[in-house]
């Protein structure tokens, strides 16, 4: 399986690009999207989604809005998460186990697939992680993973932490 990572607004430039080509491989590749754009909380949208949100195409996209913040920080300062979460309407809090357990059922459910996109809003710290997470603890490809660390450019040790306690 080959991963490709991306912050939201590549995600969307990509597909955009490559609509015609991934429409034609629709049953080959799944898709993870992780946190919608924190000033609309939405995805962007893209010329793929009638393909992207059809019911076709529903066991192979994956859609998630844990926030990118690590487990000691989030305890330390979670009165401060709590509250930015209501006066934004929007979640603050880091990956759980329940979505760490659906992140390995859904790579699992389609590991038959050539191609995994995965994005977060930055591209920096969720998407990298979570694609290194699955090289390493779900496909258990030492190369692949080590490839994919390289580009991490923050690693979030929560994200893995999560990973590995459904991996086990």
């Amino acid at each position: 399986m080959q991963i490709k990572v991306f912050s939201e607004e590549k995600f969307v430039e990509f597909i955009n690009k490559n609509q015609e080509e991934l429409r034609k491989m629709a049953d080959k590749f799944c898709v993870i999207r992780i946190s919608p754009n924190p000033n609309t909380g939405l995805f962007e949208a893209t010329e793929l989604d009638d393909l992207l949100f059809s019911d076709e195409f529903d066991k192979q996209l994956i859609c998630f809005d844990f926030a990118d913040v690590e487990d000691d920080f989030f305890e330390m300062h979670k009165d401060h998460f709590l509250e930015a979460e209501k006066r934004l309407d929007q979640r603050q809090s880091p990956i759980t186990k329940e979505e760490a357990l659906k992140i390995k059922e859904f790579i699992e459910h389609n590991k038959d697939k050539e191609l995994l996109l995965i994005h977060c809003h930055a591209g920096e710290c969720r998407s990298w992680t979570v694609a290194f997470c699955i090289a390493k603890h779900i496909l258990k490809d030492e190369e692949l993973a080590q490839e994919i660390r390289k580009r991490v450019i923050r690693f979030s040790k929560t994200i893995e932490k999560r990973i590995l306690e459904v991996c086990d």
